[in-house]
């Protein structure tokens, strides 16, 4: 008998749990992650073990979204420098510094996309009066994968570089100069609260049955 796969699209205030993935710590009187408490809901539906559970969490596969409110900016500038970052590179200097004497890790990231469009407040606009005089913007990275904090500190160089406090040659050095400590002062990093995780993409194979080969992808 084939083994059935079903996605899940999960939203969660992770205010009071350690992450997505399943702790080795947790047992089922104190789940504290969003994996395990997911794994407490699925057994109680079914008793019967679980085979596998994979997760996409804000650092993983996918297109994420920062709502941002700005100030007056130089939309050419901007669109220059989404290019300038797309692409693969080392984005070493967009990464949070390692702590002393952990393991470097493979800091080699693609960005297929850059996008900046005109957006809303995530809250109904009639809670607060002064939502109609202010502009909101959607700034969506679009990737396979991502450092921690690179997507916070992409968005803090596209506003540095929109608002003239950087130049274009100042975000080629960080890409030309890979180092968790060149990161540039003059740089900020954008706030967490407005980032998730937009959309997850999969190829289509993942959610064939076994023995169908309607979803597998083409031979190479």
């Amino acid at each position: 008998m084939s083994m059935r796969r079903y996605l899940l699209h999960i939203g969660y205030c992770g205010s009071m749990l350690r992450g997505v993935q399943k702790q080795r710590e947790e047992h089922e009187a104190l789940f504290v992650s969003v994996g395990g408490l997911v794994e407490k809901g699925l057994k109680r539906l079914r008793p019967e073990s679980i085979e596998q559970l994979y997760f996409s969490s804000r650092t993983d596969t996918g297109k994420y979204l920062l709502v941002l409110l700005l100030p007056p900016f130089d939309a050419e500038r901007l669109e220059s420098v989404c290019r300038l970052l797309e692409g693969v590179h080392d984005f070493a200097s967009f990464a949070n510094v390692q702590s002393k004497g952990s393991i470097p890790r493979e800091t080699l990231r693609e960005i297929k996309s850059i996008t900046v469009t005109p957006g809303q407040p995530l809250l109904d606009p009639t809670l607060d009066p002064l939502y109609s005089q202010l502009q909101f913007w959607d700034v969506t990275v679009h990737g396979k994968s991502f450092l921690y904090r690179q997507v916070r500190r992409t968005v803090g160089v596209l506003v540095g570089v929109a608002q003239g406090r950087l130049n274009l040659e100042d975000v080629q050095h960080l890409l030309d100069h890979p180092s968790q400590r060149n990161w540039n002062s003059k740089a900020t990093v954008a706030p967490p609260d407005g980032l998730f995780l937009l959309d997850v993409e999969y190829p289509p194979h993942v959610f064939a049955e076994e023995g169908d080969d309607s979803g597998q992808s083409p031979q190479e």
